[in-house]
């Protein structure tokens, strides 16, 4: 079995929200999160739920994301008390803590945590399948400018311009974040959409096929 890494700055927070007096309804409000919504709408969630600080209710969605995710990786259910064990004597490190007396306790929330796995955990699967792919969109944005063109200054009857978008793309590849810019007239933007409203059609109609075998999941912030 993979050895569990958690860095050690994660260490501190994952100490926190396992000792966290609300931390059985921090699970039960992921439990209820609609499969498919991402990380930063449910840190969001908790933010306003349970009064969180962001960067807080950031790091303790993304220790859930990554605990789910390694138990998916490498683990199977048989074999949860392993990676129980992995956590806790990570925790045992910290030596400002003591953690003997709350062994117990904290492995029964940890538990609770493994219970996301058909809610959160379907979420953090399709991510891994989604990013595993060799190129996947990041974000875009689009910038629209008129290229004034002059033969002279100031024009001798009728003055022309040129309206340019440009589409940014960015997108991750092995790992790092990189963009890629596109020029773009009015046309062209005219036949992207429809490219994409086919798309988004084609999406409606298999889902329409498979629905009776398969639940698609779209990625998107509720």
């Amino acid at each position: 079995m993979s050895e569990l890494k958690i860095p050690v700055e994660f260490r501190k927070p994952l100490m926190e929200l396992l000792s966290s007096s609300e931390y059985n309804s921090i699970i039960d409000v992921l439990t209820t999160a609609k499969i498919g919504t991402d990380s930063k709408f449910l840190s969001k969630l908790l933010q306003e739920k349970f009064k969180l600080e962001t960067d807080k209710a950031e790091v303790y969605v993304n220790l859930i994301f990554n605990i789910l995710y390694f138990r998916y990786k490498y683990l199977t259910d048989d074999n949860d008390d392993e990676i129980i064990e992995d956590i806790i004597n990570l925790l045992k490190k910290m030596k400002e803590n003591s953690i003997e007396d709350k062994m117990a306790l904290f492995s029964e929330k940890l538990k609770k945590m493994f219970s996301l796995s058909d809610s959160v955990g379907i979420t953090v699967r399709a991510i891994d399948l989604m990013t595993s792919q060799e190129k996947y969109l990041k974000n875009t944005e689009v910038f629209t400018d008129i290229r004034p063109l002059f033969q002279k200054y100031p024009c001798a009857g009728d003055c022309y311009s040129v309206l340019i978008h440009q589409l940014k793309i960015a997108y991750m590849c092995g790992g790092k974040v990189e963009e890629i810019y596109i020029a773009l007239d009015s046309d062209d933007v005219e036949k992207l959409i429809k490219k994409l409203q086919k798309a988004n059609d084609i999406e409606n109609e298999l889902n329409k096929i498979v629905k009776n075998d398969f639940k698609i999941i779209s990625f998107k912030s509720e």
